[in-house]
């Protein structure tokens, strides 16, 4: 599908919409989140929250990204959280634990550069940040290339957690209008357009303070939920 001028211009006039309704109605979309709990309730008999909170919270009382990445312990859970978080059949083409450490912790200074930076930081530079993160994401070689936006981009926010949004095939993709074919052959230009509109969420909305219950574990996975929220109340997904 080729996309002509008029298309761009009408799906980039939407999209701006779409962002400045869930900045000024955030509250709202969160709520419709955990009203629907599309992602399943939020305890130990759902595998994908239950991983994801393990994750999370490991992560979190290892203090750094650097740290977690020697954790054994830690990239275990990590390597399960993906594989929960992949679709069918993605999640078959998770490589194995061995390898899934090893190419994770390939990229340790990077992910170390950009622990301290959040989705909500005064003054970060989203293009400069999001080049960072794409340098991580380009080279993380986990589920293969049709995945590797999906698995990646997991990955990075349990190890990044208050930086790097999970991006995903139904909510993230229907959001943002994205073709199919995008996915797969335009995944940097997609990803730098998610991130900046990301940074931008999350400078107004201040998720920090909507961090606690259930899956409010972190301030970039606020603005995903807010962002779900948004596309089952605007019937989206």
């Amino acid at each position: 599908m080729v996309e002509d001028r008029s298309d761009k211009v009408n799906r980039r006039v939407e999209i701006e919409k779409r962002i400045q309704r869930l900045i000024h109605h955030f509250d709202r979309y969160l709520a419709v989140f955990e009203q629907e709990i599309p992602f399943g309730i939020a305890d130990s008999s759902n595998p994908q929250y239950k991983y994801h909170k393990k994750a999370i919270d490991r992560r979190f009382q290892l203090g750094s990204g650097r740290v977690a990445l020697h954790d054994n312990n830690f990239i275990q859970t990590l390597h399960n959280t993906v594989r929960e978080w992949l679709s069918e059949p993605f999640n078959a083409r998770l490589c194995p634990l061995t390898n899934f450490a090893s190419t994770v912790r390939k990229h340790e200074n990077d992910i170390a550069f950009l622990e301290g930076l959040s989705i909500d930081s005064a003054g970060i530079r989203a293009d400069e940040v999001a080049s960072r993160v794409w340098n991580v994401i380009s080279g993380l070689d986990i589920a293969g290339n049709e995945a590797k936006l999906v698995a990646s981009t997991t990955a990075l926010h349990h190890l990044l957690p208050d930086l790097v949004v999970p991006i995903d095939r139904v909510y993230t993709k229907a959001f943002f209008a994205w073709h199919p074919g995008e996915f797969q052959h335009e995944q940097e230009r997609i990803f730098r357009h998610a991130f900046g509109h990301f940074i931008e969420i999350g400078r107004v909305s201040r998720p920090l303070q909507y961090v606690g219950r259930g899956w409010m574990t972190s301030r970039s996975k606020i603005v995903d939920n807010a962002l779900v929220g948004f596309c089952i109340a605007e019937n989206l997904s």
